[in-house]
């Protein structure tokens, strides 16, 4: 195990393994998907796309004042809201649309790194549905 000095007083032998860490195998899927990645351009393709995804739901979710803010490096996308997120988790769960929470009250969007702008328009129609309908809700308004 590689560590700070420090930490060595942490760890007694046999207190911390890995089954697979450092395997010939292991090191080798790890070198091919650096390549991969090196080769698809995946770092640029996630600033690029982070963009993208980070734009629209800007654009869509602009006039909702249950949204604080809206934040992300490359496709890791934060959604900071009003109040906790929990609800709208399970409902776009429901709507075939997963993504977690970061907190109570933010919601975490991490699309893997060959989403196409298709499924981030589709993604984004669903998570900006389902915030305006959940602060409809929270302000007392009944939708239709």
């Amino acid at each position: 195990m590689l560590g700070k000095g420090y930490l060595r007083e942490a760890f007694s032998p046999g207190s911390h393994a890995s089954t697979f860490g450092g395997t010939p195998l292991a090191t080798a899927v790890m070198a091919a998907t650096i390549e991969t990645m090196l080769e698809d351009e995946l770092p640029q393709r996630a600033e690029e796309m982070g963009k993208y995804l980070t734009g629209l739901l800007k654009e869509k979710l602009a006039d909702c004042s249950f949204v604080k803010d809206i934040r992300g490096k490359g496709l890791l996308i934060g959604i900071e809201c009003q109040s906790p997120v929990g609800d709208i988790v399970l409902a776009g769960q429901k709507k075939g649309l997963l993504f977690v929470t970061a907190g109570p009250n933010v919601l975490r969007l991490l699309p893997n790194l060959y989403v196409s702008k298709e499924e981030i328009d589709q993604a984004v129609d669903i998570v900006s549905e389902l915030i305006h309908t959940y602060a409809k809700q929270a302000n007392g308004e009944v939708s239709s």
